[in-house]
């Protein structure tokens, strides 16, 4: 019976070639022996590279030689960028932590985190999406999807694929990014937000936190151009008659929020909340974050 490579000799093998097919270097791939396994039966990473599944299949069917592999790892560099991926997605809807947003407009920003996580969505006139998607560590940018092709540094611990997610890890049990992308389903966002602040922005299964605190948990955004956004500036447009909920209220659960310029404005813990052709769902300034920072 055939050992299961180990999972930490899995990881130096993706991080020794930046995170890349070692012909293509696109950021799909899988771990394939230089020499057989069935000829040498064990696992050491000086036999092992990533490659992706067209050319590890035609390594296996022989249309691509031993030899010609040997040179490309020889030649091989392993730092920089991934070449890009070209994405082939028509989602339903996004889920942030587990927020949903759907049925978008012609054009929607998702989500905008200090520009530190940003991401929108494109309705093009033959009813697909472009995507573009920014996700940084320490101020640069470490993965990115423009117009749907998807590329990320080799400068990190560690990027898995894992069936349709990427995950990028600054180190053992810490996720950077976990983006789910499923062709015609959800895509989803589980993610560590840094700004500068005690505590990170997170993205995950309770929903969008900060410190002790779920902010928005379960809530739905529809038919709006903006779902969450914080930024360093306040927003005022035509008082808070525009605005659906304001700064001083604190666990909303169930409210419905239709038509207003910003739905929740500076709003603690919203909870399963309906939000319907908004400019904004939520909206934070960062000033009111570093006041609860703790």
């Amino acid at each position: 019976m055939r050992e299961i490579i180990p999972a930490e000799m899995r990881r130096q093998c993706r991080q020794k070639y930046g995170f890349k097919c070692v012909i293509c270097g696109i950021p799909h791939y899988q771990i394939h022996h230089i020499e057989e396994y069935a000829i040498v039966k064990e696992h050491k990473l000086e036999n092992l590279v990533p490659l992706c599944p067209n050319h590890h299949e035609m390594l296996h069917k022989g249309s691509l030689s031993k030899q010609f592999l040997l040179d490309k790892i020889k030649n091989f560099d392993s730092k920089g960028w991934t070449a890009s991926q070209e994405l082939m997605l028509k989602p339903l809807k996004i889920i942030l932590g587990n927020n949903e947003i759907s049925e978008f407009t012609g054009a929607s920003i998702i989500c905008n985190f200090l520009g530190e996580l940003y991401m929108t969505l494109k309705k093009t006139e033959n009813d697909d999406f472009l995507i573009n998607f920014i996700a940084k560590r320490k101020g640069k940018t470490v993965f990115s999807i423009i117009d749907n092709e998807l590329s990320h540094t080799s400068d990190i611990w560690d990027v898995e694929v894992s069936g349709t997610s990427y995950i990028l890890r600054e180190k053992a049990r810490d996720i950077l990014l976990n983006l789910t992308l499923n062709k015609n389903d959800a895509v989803i966002v589980y993610a560590k937000i840094d700004i500068g602040l005690n505590n990170k922005i997170v993205l995950d299964d309770r929903g969008i936190s900060f410190g002790n605190n779920v902010y928005i948990c379960n809530n739905t955004i529809s038919k709006s151009q903006g779902g969450v956004i914080v930024l360093d500036k306040s927003i005022n447009k035509c008082g808070t008659a525009a605005r659906g909920y304001d700064q001083s209220q604190i666990d909303i659960r169930g409210a419905k929020a239709k038509r207003c310029d910003i739905a929740f404005y500076d709003c603690m813990r919203c909870r399963e909340c309906e939000i319907e052709e908004c400019q904004i769902g939520f909206y934070w300034e960062l000033k009111k974050l570093k006041i609860w920072d703790n």
